[in-house]
């Protein structure tokens, strides 16, 4: 596993080869300590995505240090803890962004952690259009099965294949998991006929979340702006590294093996 170290700029400054089967938690804070020797650097800020660092542990990320000081860091949440939010973003939703035109950013505590919210109306309105059609879709196929499916039983000869509750139930499934909406369009696995039905609560709170971003961080001095915008260019980073990677085209790294 390559490890690389790059400016706000995207230019390489460290890297580090470790095995493959390295988790990427534990090396972080010994490549941040390596910079800091290296490099007249005052003062880190941690930004992650999803998958460097987690909610899950978040006592393990109040533990990091940097020297004598407490690791800063900005944090994506991942939105399968979005649930978790449900009350401090609601408030905030009807009074930011419910209304609103153009992007806000907001800020509520949490765990005494500053929690950022970033919402895009425009977003919000692309990413509830395209599920509200996804669902009218599913429901579409879902009543026109079901129709078959009450003919077939009044001895009615319908075109196409013979349907059955079980393989209806299996196809169904299938097709919502596939669109990604099984949290809130609920098969009924063990019933003996074809049901299904809405989780209203689970639609509203993906209304609710539409369009926005959520971060967690410790950082004190940076208002919420600031730190969505530290956020994003994480993918410029990101962009850099790929483009080292592909474009530049880095040769194999061969290493001896060490004969005992």
């Amino acid at each position: 596993m390559l490890g690389v170290v790059q400016t706000a700029d995207g230019l390489p400054i460290h890297h580090e080869v470790f095995a493959g089967n390295t988790g990427e938690t534990t090396t972080l804070v010994p490549t941040i300590e390596k910079v800091l020797a290296r490099y007249p650097i005052r003062r880190v800020v941690l930004v992650a995505d999803r998958g460097l660092l987690s909610l899950d542990n978040l006592e393990a990320i109040r533990a990091l240090r940097v020297g004598d000081q407490p690791l800063e860091f900005i944090l994506a949440v991942p939105a399968r803890r979005y649930g978790d939010f449900d009350r401090l973003l609601a408030s905030f939703h009807e009074k930011s962004c419910r209304l609103a035109t153009e992007e806000v950013f907001g800020e509520e505590q949490w765990q005494g952690f500053r929690l950022i919210v970033a919402h895009r109306p425009d977003r919000a309105s692309e990413q509830g259009r395209v599920r509200d059609e996804r669902i009218a879709a599913l429901e579409a196929d879902a009543a026109q099965w079901a129709e078959k499916l009450d003919a077939q039983e009044a001895g009615e000869t319908r075109p196409g294949r013979k349907l059955s509750d079980s393989g209806t139930i299996d196809r169904f499934y299938k097709a919502v998991a596939d669109a990604h909406l099984a949290h809130i369009i609920k098969v009924n696995l063990s019933s003996e006929l074809f049901t299904y039905e809405i989780d209203e609560r689970a639609l509203q709170r993906a209304r609710l979340m539409d369009g926005k971003l959520v971060l967690v961080s410790n950082v004190p001095d940076s208002s919420p702006l600031e730190i969505v915008a530290r956020y994003k260019a994480l993918a410029d980073i990101e962009r850099g590294f790929r483009v080292l990677k592909s474009e530049i085209e880095i040769a194999p790294v061969f290493h001896p093996i060490l004969e005992s």
